[in-house]
């Protein structure tokens, strides 16, 4: 899996764990994000656009990668 190359941790290892263990951000001004998923979310800036951060692996090597998404919505235009 892409994901277990890119974080060092296996699909075993990283069931049940918080996101922020597994996929450890490293912003802007090279701080460790606290909360990977809001940080991203509450980004003021088009998402489908993508941000860069560093994505730190298990093994503390540090790589380069853009984040981007978009919001899902539901039947009734939710989010």
């Amino acid at each position: 899996m892409v994901a277990e190359k890119l974080t060092g941790w296996t699909q075993q290892e990283a069931v049940g764990r918080p996101v922020a263990d597994i996929f450890r951000l490293i912003d802007e001004s090279h701080q460790l994000v606290v909360d990977p998923v809001s940080e991203i979310l509450g980004r003021e800036t088009d998402l489908a656009i993508g941000n860069q951060y560093a994505l730190r692996s298990k093994a503390g090597s540090e790589l380069v990668v853009d984040v981007s998404g978009a919001p899902i919505i539901d039947s009734r235009d939710d989010d």
